[in-house]
């Protein structure tokens, strides 16, 4: 796929790659559900993972597909997730994460993409609400 995707198709890949990780984690999608301490620390690392990838997807420095072509999973949008995750919880709306995805171009010293951003806020919201997401982790 040559160029950048359209809105469609990446909701699509966002929402494969959250339902893939949350399967690969727990093999079922309900990582909201545990009432044990360790697996609450589980699901909320899985959480992590699953924004992450969110963000890799987002790619707004463009080296997600270089580098996984060369074999290689970036990090680079690593340090970013938690505070996305962190708004999650504490039930942002789509303008929130908007807002927090351009402050984090202009960290990143990227143009603006209000449309890219739009996409991946809309999908990291869709993902939480199909994830049963809750502010139950604030604690871990």
């Amino acid at each position: 796929m040559d160029g950048p995707p359209n809105n469609s198709m990446q909701r699509t890949a966002l929402r494969a790659a959250a339902d893939a990780e949350c399967k690969m984690a727990f093999g079922r999608d309900d990582v909201n559900q545990f009432s044990d301490q360790h697996l609450l620390r589980r699901a909320a690392r899985a959480q992590l993972r699953v924004v992450e990838r969110f963000l890799q997807v987002w790619d707004p420095i463009g080296v997600f597909r270089s580098q996984v072509g060369d074999g290689v999973l970036p990090t680079e949008y690593d340090t970013y997730a938690p505070q996305a995750l962190r708004l999650l919880r504490e039930g942002c709306s789509a303008e929130v994460l908007c807002d927090f995805l351009a402050s984090t171009r202009a960290r990143l010293g990227v143009g603006t993409d209000p449309a890219s951003d739009r996409t991946l806020a809309e999908g990291l919201l869709a993902w939480w609400r199909h994830s049963g997401g809750s502010a139950a982790h604030d604690e871990l």
